[in-house]
């Protein structure tokens, strides 16, 4: 699949977070581009690189956000049915899939990336351990 690059602000640009082109559900992979009016949901530590990502692209979409590793209730699951589409990360579809219509749901692919730069993640590693 293409990817998408947005620098990452973690590790001071050491890393780079790689977004799908395509978002894809249990039936069908579809451009990014022709993907809209959507719901994003996030269950993530930082959704700021995927919002900046999506509002760079234009997209119109609604955000809601839930703490990291957020165990969706039935309260959760019951406002969620009521998307149209809703868009999530790889890992929080693998969890929402089986409680979702899987018609409406899809995610979009993430890959981070460490960048070729030895001396620097070297001095990154030595403070974070001394």
């Amino acid at each position: 699949a293409a990817f998408c690059l947005d620098q990452s602000k973690c590790l001071m640009k050491a890393s780079q977070i790689l977004y799908s082109e395509f978002v894809t559900s249990k039936t069908e992979s579809i451009e990014l581009r022709n993907f809209n009016d959507f719901t994003l949901v996030t269950g993530i530590a930082n959704p700021r690189p995927l919002l900046k990502h999506l509002e760079d692209l234009n997209k119109d979409f609604d955000h809601i956000q839930f703490p990291d590793h957020h165990e969706f209730s039935e309260h959760d699951l019951s406002k969620l049915q009521n998307k149209s589409k809703i868009l999530t990360t790889q890992k929080d579809y693998m969890r929402l899939k089986i409680k979702l219509k899987p018609d409406k749901l899809y995610y979009i692919s993430i890959e981070t990336r460490i960048l070729n730069q030895p001396e620097f993640l070297k001095n990154y590693i030595e403070e974070c351990l001394f």
